[in-house]
Order: C-alpha cells, then sequence, then structure tokens
C-alpha cells in the first residue's frame, strides 16, 4: 500500500490521483482511497464492504472530494448469467486453467500472479 502512495503522488502525480475506483470492498483500500485521491478529485466506490466501516469525512469535505457510488451488476444481469449457465451455453469447466488444494493456496496465488492460469480454482 505505501508503494501505491508514493506512486499516486509521485512525479507527475504531486496531488494525487485524480480519480479512484475502489473495487475490491477493503474497508483500508477505502481508506487509502480517500487518502490518495487529490484535492476535488472523484473517489467511486465499487466493491461492495459486506459490513459498516469507519470513514474519516473531514478528507471528503477538506479535500472537497466528489464520492459516488457504483453498482457493477444488475438483478437481470444475474438472471441471464444464472440462465445461461444452467442451459448449458456456457461452458464453465473450460474457463477453469487449473485444480488445487486448498492446502496450496500459496501456490495458486505465485500462479496468479504469474499469470499462468485464467481461472484456478481451490479445492477444500
Amino acid at each position: 500500500m505505501l508503494a501505491l502512495m508514493k506512486t499516486a503522488a509521485g512525479p507527475g502525480h504531486p496531488e494525487g490521483a485524480d480519480v479512484y475506483l475502489e473495487c475490491s470492498g477493503s474497508a483500508a483500500a477505502v481508506r487509502m482511497g480517500f487518502e490518495l485521491t487529490r484535492r476535488r478529485g472523484q473517489f467511486t466506490q465499487i466493491g461492495l464492504p459486506g459490513q459498516p466501516l469507519t470513514l474519516d469525512f473531514s478528507l471528503i469535505a477538506y479535500k472537497e472530494l466528489v464520492v459516488r457510488g457504483s453498482l457493477g451488476q444488475r438483478w437481470s444481469a444475474w438472471r441471464r448469467a444464472l440462465f445461461l449457465l444452467e442451459s448449458g451455453q456456457v461452458k464453465v469447466r473450460t474457463l477453469i486453467t487449473h485444480q488445487l488444494p486448498l492446502a496450496e493456496w500459496e501456490r495458486a496465488f505465485e500462479m496468479f500472479e504469474r499469470r499462468e492460469g485464467l481461472k484456478i480454482m481451490l479445492r477444500p
């Protein structure tokens, strides 16, 4: 996170990011986004945290941030996706390139970071 903060506020971006899109839902990433976004910049929350989180609203006020929320899907999209899966029109098995036991999660993450698979599934 520190490296990202240094990059966002580094050469060419001394005041921070113009736009910050938070997609993970991580409370730490949300807080970091408010810190990294420049004065009068835009912060958009896309990922859902899954639980309430505490924010320092003084950053929003002092930096005059534009804060937006966005939902990446609609119920109609979920219905369509489920229909495509149930009808066999989407072959999900072909998307899974690797299956590993859960105990090998570190190997799976390393493979992901090296971009060695499309979907790596961990089995319990």
